[in-house]
């Protein structure tokens, strides 16, 4: 079985559309998609496998914590010494009334795991997932902003929302709500999240919540992508190995604030001058890029069986391009490199067609492979590539 989420982007936002979204919403504003459709998320998670998880995985803090906006319980009160969680403890302090927070669940949840990995391989940037689990008339956080945006999906109840003026817009990863000196302003609006319902809110802005008159069940699919600054800061430093001046030590008395305060801005000035024209953005790119597909986890679930079953593939097998599969592929003077998390499988340029054709995701019949293969070079690129982890074959109906 290979798993694969339900989910694409598409259906997240639906009926909103994808280029709509980024053009009009993506960190410009709160967006509400109230669907009246309660099984719109069905398949994703329930209140039983949340109660497995607690009862049998193992997690600890602060994998799960508990969290109330009159205060939250000591963690000594339902953890062990080594740091794990007491169920029994969680879930008498759950009927108290605080909420049980369960973060980077997609490490736990094979569902949730292929929701990340399918949002990723369709927009290229990272994201996570955390559970929030409330009894009812239960408030979890106080007054806050995350520094990531978030995707509310509402699974089980319904909880009731309000935003306030926030004068931080897009705040860094660093720049926490409880690090910094601004603060949430007045009430700007409200909103009640039904099952089925989702709620995109860019970071920065300051949000609460709270659950009605039965308990409730959400996750936060949040949203990482990389920014400019982050790019020009690798360009900066990539600049900086291959440009001397950039290397150079500051002004004497720059630390104790004796130096020249005009000349210094004219080198600084000429240095920015001379990275606009120098920094090579197609390489940090490309490098960003790739850095992206080693830091996720490729989905394996199913290869065991794949590889027991290399020996059977032959001419009449059909294989397709693995669901979700993050990769990037690069042309070389005599090779094409098809970039993976953990590895870089090079393959001769003849098989460029083939690799056209295998990538699309479509099932393909090995012996309809395209280019100037033989059947037994065929053959030798499919089972290379499942056993790569690249395709999978599909049993026949």
């Amino acid at each position: 079985m290979h798993e694969q989420s339900e989910l694409s982007f598409v259906d997240l936002i639906s009926p909103i559309g994808v280029d709509e979204f980024f053009a009009n919403i993506w960190e410009k504003r709160v967006e509400i998609v109230s669907r009246g459709s309660p099984d719109h998320f069905r398949g994703c998670l329930t209140i039983g496998d949340v109660d497995r998880a607690i009862a049998s995985l193992g997690l600890s803090f602060p994998d799960v914590r508990l969290v109330n906006t009159a205060g939250a319980p000591e963690t000594n009160g339902y953890t062990r010494p080594d740091g794990r969680i007491i169920p029994t403890a969680v879930m008498q302090l759950f009927a108290d009334g605080a909420t049980i927070v369960l973060n980077q669940m997609h490490r736990h949840f094979d569902k949730l795991a292929a929701l990340c990995r399918a949002l990723e391989c369709e927009l290229g940037f990272a994201f996570q997932t955390n559970l929030y689990l409330s009894p009812p008339h239960s408030g979890g956080f106080k007054v806050h902003y995350d520094t990531h945006d978030v995707f509310v999906m509402q699974l089980s109840g319904y909880k009731e929302w309000e935003l306030y003026e926030s004068p931080l817009a897009l705040p860094l990863p660093g720049q926490h709500h409880d690090e910094t000196p601004v603060q949430p302003g007045n009430g700007t609006s409200s909103f009640k999240l039904n099952q089925g319902d989702l709620a995109y809110i860019p970071r920065g802005i300051y949000h609460s919540a709270r659950s009605g008159d039965v308990q409730s069940l959400h996750i936060t699919l949040g949203a990482l992508p990389k920014t400019w600054s982050e790019l020009m800061i690798e360009a900066v430093a990539e600049l900086s190995q291959r440009d001397i001046e950039f290397r150079r030590a500051l002004p004497i008395g720059f630390g104790v604030g004796r130096m020249n305060l005009k000349e210094a801005k004219q080198i600084f000035d000429r240095l920015l001058r001379r990275a606009s024209v120098s920094a090579d953005f197609e390489r940090v790119a490309a490098v960003m890029a790739r850095e992206f597909i080693r830091s996720r986890d490729a989905g394996a679930l199913g290869q065991l069986a794949e590889v027991a079953g290399l020996g059977t593939i032959g001419l009449g097998t059909v294989v397709a391009r693995r669901p979700d599969l993050l990769f990037l592929v690069a042309e070389q003077a005599d090779q094409i490199d098809i970039q993976l998390a953990q590895t870089t499988i090079q393959l001769p340029m003849n098989v460029k067609s083939a690799l056209t054709q295998l990538l699309s995701g479509r099932p393909i019949v090995v012996s309809d492979i395209a280019g100037p293969l033989d059947d037994a070079g065929k053959i030798v690129l499919a089972k290379r590539l499942v056993k790569e982890g690249v395709l999978r074959t599909i049993a026949p109906d």
